[in-house]
């Protein structure tokens, strides 16, 4: 991808046999939580309302939703700005 600037293979040997890279993307690692902890508590906000994974997963999924509507597609760039609140 032009623009992109891999890690130092030593770099990303040693994240992979240490387990924190697992060959799966982003998107492919928080469908497995939504899906295996669907029912548990995900997020419980100040004012004390509780999304389960089940309803984060579904939240996230009409964000990509729009934001393909809004026309991004697979590989492009987006930065997001976001408060620290539900």
């Amino acid at each position: 991808m032009d623009g992109f600037t891999q890690w130092p293979k030593e770099f990303a040997d040693k994240y992979r046999a240490d387990g924190y890279w697992l060959g799966k993307t982003i998107s492919e690692v928080m469908d497995e939580r939504f899906s295996r902890y669907a029912p548990r508590t995900a997020l419980v906000t100040d004012d004390g309302r509780q999304f389960t994974y089940q309803e984060l997963g579904k939240l996230v999924t009409r964000l990509a939703l729009h934001l393909n509507a809004l026309g991004l597609n697979t590989y492009d760039r987006l930065i997001l700005q976001m408060p620290n609140v539900a």
